[in-house]
């Protein structure tokens, strides 16, 4: 199933306020949750935020650094739900998604460099990994609203809006995003910023810090297992069959047309209920990024053609001008547009380059220049 059809059937269930609505009821009990574990409240919709607004962030784009960007010095940088947000499509029908902050991604890439010790200066590769580590963990949330959605369909049952208040589930979720984050943004980094990182996530408070516990594999998915029992204790599903619901374990309180689930509890060990996350990676929300400061931005790119890839600003950056990775995924130059000089400091195409970019300009010249007109002279 598609998120297109998955988000569709969601809203068919109950349909989005466009707001996060309060709970129907709630569940202040400890069924699933470790014992030390320090039940949290869910971040509240970020001030910052505006439903749609924001440039939209390609799956495979990538940030781009225009002019000096001064280190942020001091402590670390704000909890990671202040710097980045997710908003539910269960929610909101338009303007869902990811939500970068690009003041946040200065203050995660400033904590890279100063770690570093010099290792890492700032660049577009430091600010898209500091732009990673936001973006994996909130990737997190939306992978276990898909897992959350599609328990809800296969119960015809509304869960997600309780979960989502449910303050033992956000603890374990917040844990899970971290761990998830820390285990995919930083492959291959050095010790001393994957150590800054663990340490900027252990300051972040309950939930938040306790993401160690579940960074291994057998815990991560132990852990994703709680996460789906806190789902199930909000289970306010209607169905028909006494049979049924001898099968579940439950109790039945009849009405001449109706018989309501009454959950006796959870079982004593998680059930391997991670088959909801099954293939949630290669699902994609929409992403945005908010420019609060003007010197990062987003590239859009092109298709890769000719052993090259064209990317171009989704605002506006004077003078009007294009990105040339050769091969693609390697930044190479920028070249003004339409002329194609190299801007001042990049370098000049060799000739078998200039002739692979005019076989890519021949294929894909209208949609970059439609593109360009859209940046820099949008219509009054």
């Amino acid at each position: 199933m598609s998120i297109h059809d998955l988000v569709t059937s969601v809203h068919s269930l109950s349909p989005p306020s466009e707001q996060i609505p309060p709970p129907t009821s709630s569940d202040s009990s400890r069924e699933g949750i470790p014992p030390d574990l320090e039940p949290i409240l869910r971040q509240p919709v970020p001030d910052w935020i505006r439903p749609s607004e924001g440039a939209e962030f390609p799956a495979d784009g990538k940030l781009v650094v225009e002019g000096e960007i001064p280190l942020i010095q001091g402590g670390p940088p704000a909890p990671i739900d202040e710097l980045a947000y997710y908003l539910p499509f269960h929610f909101y029908a338009t303007g869902w998604g990811i939500y970068l902050r690009a003041s946040g991604i200065l203050q995660v890439a400033s904590m890279l460099v100063s770690a570093s010790r010099g290792g890492l200066s700032f660049s577009e590769d430091v600010t898209n990994l500091a732009a990673a580590i936001l973006l994996q963990h909130e990737r997190f949330h939306f992978f276990t609203e898909v897992a959350c959605a599609r328990a809800e369909l296969l119960l015809y049952s509304t869960l997600y809006q309780n979960y989502f208040h449910d303050q033992g589930a956000t603890a374990i979720e917040e844990a899970l995003a971290n761990a998830h984050a820390f285990r995919t943004s930083l492959r291959g980094q050095a010790g001393a910023v994957c150590n800054q990182v663990k340490q900027w996530m252990l300051s972040q408070g309950p939930g938040y810090r306790d993401f160690t516990r579940c960074l291994s594999p057998a815990t991560f998915t132990k852990w994703r297992r709680m996460a789906i029992q806190r789902m199930q204790l909000h289970d306010s599903s209607l169905v028909l069959s006494r049979s049924a619901m001898r099968m579940r374990g439950t109790s039945v309180s009849a009405s001449p047309t109706k018989l309501r689930l009454q959950p006796r509890g959870l079982p004593a060990q998680p059930m391997p209920t991670e088959f909801l996350f099954e293939g949630v990676a290669r699902a994609r929300a929409p992403v945005f990024l908010v420019q609060d400061i003007a010197t990062i931005g987003v590239l859009r790119p092109f298709p890769k053609f000719a052993g090259l890839r064209v990317l171009v600003h989704t605002r506006d950056h004077p003078p009007p001008h294009i990105h040339v990775e050769i091969p693609p995924g390697r930044d190479l130059t920028r070249l003004e547009w339409p002329s194609l000089q190299p801007l001042p400091g990049d370098p000049v195409l060799s000739g078998s380059q200039r002739e692979s970019l005019n076989r890519y300009l021949s294929r894909y010249r209208e949609e970059i220049d439609q593109k360009i007109r859209q940046v820099y002279h949008p219509p009054k």
